[in-house]
């Protein structure tokens, strides 16, 4: 009996230790600035967050992943046995050059966040970890049928045109070219793109509905503002754009095409 007795009071011992425990670690945690933090400082011993962090270039690309939490999923994605990860990371030019203006901070709102993190998915590839991809031109062996499936479920082409390998988005809209492969950690391939950034159609569309409800709602026959004054040809685009809510389901495709070169245009 008093065994049994000495055994229970041991154990309660214990678990108050380890309550105490789990409270001064999730206090310093918090303390130490929260998730944000601890990525930041420790990168989770993924070379890649700290390139990310460190190069200037990449600096709005980083606090995209920060602010909408979606660099705690690719930190697992870094994990996963058997696969490595392609990350496609804009710089700063080719991010301002996608999401002009407005849109970058309507995207960084909370109501635009849940499309940002879209936007983000569509920048990550999971493929075997065989064979590796440590140059542009190893895309090519990874792609299935000429395609990378992103995480969300969507497609990038990928070609090579002369000497070059290009990327192209799922709605064949926007094509980029690549020139560089950076291999940061045994799992983890990092590709810059630096001319602009792709953005499949879905999310292109709910960028659209999201940042620009409004105006894709005006007559066409409204004037724009001057401060967006816009060649004649880019006035056709938005006025198709405007139109193509009214367009039959079979028209679909070339709608969304049109709402999509009108974000562009801001």
């Amino acid at each position: 009996m008093k065994m049994a007795m000495a055994a229970s009071s041991s154990c309660r011992r214990l678990g108050q230790r380890l309550e105490l425990v789990s409270v001064i670690v999730a206090v310093t945690f918090f303390l130490c600035g929260g998730p944000r933090a601890a990525i930041a400082q420790g990168g989770k011993d993924a070379n890649v967050f700290r390139i990310l962090q460190n190069e200037a270039q990449f600096s709005m690309f980083y606090k995209a992943l920060l602010d909408t939490t979606e660099i705690w999923n690719v930190e697992g994605r870094t994990q996963i046995n058997g696969s490595q990860l392609l990350l496609f990371a804009p710089t700063n030019a080719a991010l301002t050059a996608a999401l002009p203006g407005g849109v970058l901070q309507c995207l960084q709102s909370e109501g635009g966040k849940p499309v940002f993190v879209d936007f983000l998915m569509y920048l990550q590839v999971d493929v075997p970890i065989s064979p590796r991809v440590e140059s542009v031109q190893d895309l090519l062996n990874v792609s299935r049928e000429g395609k990378l499936w992103t995480v969300n479920g969507k497609a990038i082409s990928v070609s090579q045109v002369g000497g070059s390998i290009t990327l192209t988005g799922d709605d064949g809209q926007e094509t980029l070219t690549i020139a560089k492969a950076r291999v940061t950690d045994p799992t983890v391939t990092l590709i810059a793109l630096e001319e602009s950034v792709l953005v499949d159609g879905e999310t292109g569309d709910k960028i659209l509905d999201t940042c620009f409800a409004d105006e894709v709602l005006k007559p066409s026959t409204a004037p724009p503002p001057s401060s967006r004054a816009l060649p004649s040809s880019a006035r056709s685009s938005a006025h198709a754009s405007a139109s193509s809510r009214a367009a039959p389901a079979s028209g679909a495709a070339q709608a969304s095409a049109s709402k999509r070169s009108r974000m562009l245009l801001y």
